[in-house]
């Protein structure tokens, strides 16, 4: 595989988008990381295997079937279609095919490029069934529903409007209002008056009432509600109607007109129950009550005639004791007039709200109580149903990852927000409904981001195009990145502009970006001081040989040599790193059964030709209760011999006896490494720098700076944390934990 090979599938694990790469018999040659989280298939089950075994598919767009005639004809498949992971859950994908090949002498393959859209068709399937309720409920409201175009042609006629005018849709779809003739001829002109005030654009939304026939000829009084949206030109693209037929109102208004004053006043008075009642001498007596009283309560009036306690009876007992201490407080007090609103339970068992008004009057030593009682159960359950509504619109924006907003902004300067959903306690603004500054959010936001971001607000404003910036805020002392996407829409009558989209949190995209770029920073790095380290041990080498050339005292000879054999070891331990590098960056991880007693023993023998291994004393303590821990051994090797070379390489050559100190023991969930030597020590400024990949922290250094990088890399790779105290002249110590790994640790 070349280099540019191994880069684009590098590039594939960190691209979210499954790539597979077939033979020209569509047999899978290559099955990338994202195919795995895909679809649950590990490259090595598939490899080899005919892609219609794994992934047969159902085509969703196209009835075309793939084949290589195809892709030679055309160069490139695509189109959506639905597989099936290997526990057997559907996916809807958008798959294409792409004919590739390495170089003009490889061979021809194909490469499938898989996205998951199954979210997308889940929100399209939900639109699809909000769009269906919303017909729904326009069929079933009891208002009519008219939808025109800018000529006023009729599109849309609901089932409500067939049965309040007689005309089916298809009678009346694609026609003018005045095509048929439905208006009352005597409010023609006053319909007409009020279209060319819309056609004027005197007005959006008007209010109308007015007589129309029916398709039998029937006359009925019709109120309708208006409303027209035009383009930004102000021209007319679409007008809604609502029609409420209001005939029977019109009617018993106009009998009720019939009737002279006083009795208007009293059939509209039953409408509430009348009461009245004496308090005299600590006694209670009911001086009159409405016959109506059985409408409400099921009772009629003579019930509570003699038996007033029957009306406490009926107060539900979650509302008696406030109603109690409400009278009372009435009673004691110099107010003339209060109200009440409680429950009841009629004679059915039905619990009613109801209204009580009451008025007081003081004769003497008597107390008058007069008042009315209304029925207001209809007003409490449409409050009801309010709230639920709005309670499955806050749900519906409360489960969308992100900060639903709506933005306002003035032509003088003026902002405000009209809607946070909870998700704005993210940047410590209120939710709900807001009417105040924004100040709160910009001050959120970092200072040297604030300019780019009223630069495109801004533009966004002016030229009316979609908002979309990015800004950091700190919160915890951390950076948090935020992504606001929006719409802006100018209102011509209150100038002003709101902007209606979402903020979302997309620092952990953000942190992959900075993290590829340290990454390409630091392989490049890598390139160059590889090139460069090896080529100075080399040219010592070519230099010397030449030296030794030149000389006949074998004595010299021999220290040339050695000289020789020394550069060689240096390029050897460079190499060595240089391929733990490499292990510890791409290979995958290898977990089995760790042997430490081995691993050092091997370690101490690769090391025994190091300069004054012999003269440091070395105790490496392996604890017994170490049992069967589970880890990638070539790892963990990496790490120890890393520590026991530098203890060797940096020791004290002014100390008496310098040693180093390894202890291996056993914790919860995994081991702890603890390490110890006597040796040069690191300054404390140069500590939080050791990490860094080709940084010396000792001047006299003669190694390649990438030793404690790859012990880190290695450590971090194993899920482990490494800790370093260093003292110059003191010594220096490490202390590591890395857990238990299971079989599969990329998962």
């Amino acid at each position: 595989m070349s280099s540019s090979t191994r880069y684009h599938y590098q590039l594939e694990h960190v691209l979210e988008v499954a790539m597979v790469v077939l033979d020209t018999d569509f047999h899978i040659v290559h099955w990338n990381y994202q195919a795995e989280k895909l679809y649950g298939w590990k490259a090595e089950e598939v490899g080899g295997l005919p892609l219609g075994e794994i992934l047969p598919a159902d085509y969703q767009t196209t009835t075309e079937v793939l084949s290589l005639d195809l892709l030679l004809e055309v160069g490139k498949w695509e189109g959506e279609v639905v597989h099936k992971t290997k526990e057997g859950k559907k996916r809807y994908i958008h798959t294409s095919f792409h004919l590739i090949a390495e170089d003009s002498s490889s061979p021809l393959e194909i490469l499938m490029v898989n996205r998951n859209v199954s979210a997308t068709r889940q929100m399209k399937e939900n639109m699809v069934t909000i769009n269906q309720h919303l017909k729904f409920h326009i069929d079933n409201s009891p208002l009519a529903y008219i939808q025109w175009d800018k000529n006023f042609t009729v599109q849309q006629w609901s089932d409500r409007a067939k049965q309040v005018f007689g005309w089916a849709e298809e009678d009346v779809l694609g026609k003018t209002w005045h095509q048929w003739q439905f208006i009352h001829h005597d409010d023609q002109k006053k319909v007409e008056s009020m279209m060319m005030g819309i056609l004027s654009g005197a007005h959006d939304s008007c209010v109308c009432d007015s007589r129309y026939y029916t398709k039998s000829g029937e006359v009925i009084y019709c109120e309708w509600y208006n409303s027209v949206v035009r383009d930004r030109q102000g021209k007319i693209t679409s007008m809604l109607s609502l029609i409420n037929d209001v005939t029977e109102k019109v009617v018993n208004k106009h009998k009720l007109g019939e009737v002279n004053q006083q009795l208007e006043h009293t059939l509209l008075s039953i409408k509430k129950v009348i009461w009245n009642l004496k308090v005299s001498e600590g006694r209670l007596r009911v001086k009159y009550i409405s016959p109506n009283i059985d409408q409400v309560t099921g009772y009629n009036q003579f019930a509570f005639s003699e038996n007033l306690q029957r009306w406490i009876q009926m107060i539900h007992p979650q509302d008696l004791l406030s109603y109690k201490k409400h009278l009372i407080r009435f009673l004691r007090g110099k107010e003339e007039y209060t109200e009440l609103e409680y429950r009841i339970i009629d004679r059915e068992g039905r619990v009613k709200w109801v209204l009580d008004q009451v008025n007081i009057e003081h004769k003497g030593d008597d107390i008058i109580l007069s008042g009315s009682l209304k029925d207001i159960t209809a007003g409490w359950e449409l409050d009801k149903l309010v709230e639920d509504s709005e309670r499955k619109i806050r749900h519906i924006t409360e489960t969308v990852p992100g900060i639903i907003f709506q933005f306002n902004r003035t032509r003088d300067g003026r902002e405000w927000f009209d809607y946070l959903n909870t998700r704005g306690k993210l940047l410590e603004i209120s939710e709900g409904l807001v009417q105040s500054n924004t100040s709160a959010f910009w001050e959120r936001m970092l200072p040297e981001d604030r300019p780019s971001v009223e630069a495109a607000l801004r533009q966004s404003e002016d030229q009316l195009i979609r908002f979309d910036c990015s800004f950091r805020v700190k919160s915890n002392d951390k950076i948090v990145w935020y992504r606001t996407v929006a719409e802006p829409m100018w209102l011509e009558e209150e100038q002003r502009t709101v902007w209606t989209g979402i903020i979302m949190d997309v620092t952990e995209q953000r942190l992959l970006v900075e993290q590829l770029e340290t990454r390409n920073f630091e392989l490049n790095n890598f390139a160059y001081r590889v090139s460069h380290d090896l080529r100075a041990p080399l040219s010592s080498v070519k230099g010397i040989v030449e030296l030794a050339r030149m000389e006949d005292n074998s004595p010299t000879l021999a220290s040339y040599l050695s000289m020789i054999d020394s550069s060689i070891h240096r390029l050897d331990q460079f190499i060595g790193n240089v391929l733990h590098h490499t292990k510890v960056a791409n290979d995958q991880l290898k977990v089995e059964a760790v042997d430490f007693q081995k691993i050092t023993d091997e370690i101490l023998s690769d090391l025994d030709h190091m300069p004054a291994y012999d003269r440091i004393q070395k105790q490496i303590d392996i604890s017994n209760t170490i049992d069967n821990y589970q880890s990638d051994p070539m790892l963990v090797m990496v790490i120890l011999r890393n520590l026991i070379s530098n203890g060797i390489k940096y020791h004290d050559p002014n100390k008496a006896q310098s040693y180093f100190k390894v202890l291996v023991t056993s914790i919860e969930q995994g081991i702890r490494i603890v390490y110890e030597d006597n040796g040069i020590g690191i300054a404390e400024e140069k500590l939080s720098k050791v990490f860094e990949m080709f940084y010396r922290a000792s001047e006299s250094s003669n190694g390649s700076g990438i030793g404690l990088y790859i012990l880190k890399q290695a450590v971090e790779k194993l899920r482990g944390q490494i800790q370093v105290k260093s003292k110059l002249e003191q010594g220096t110590s490490f202390d590591i934990t890395l857990p238990v790994l299971e079989n599969n640790p990329e998962e």
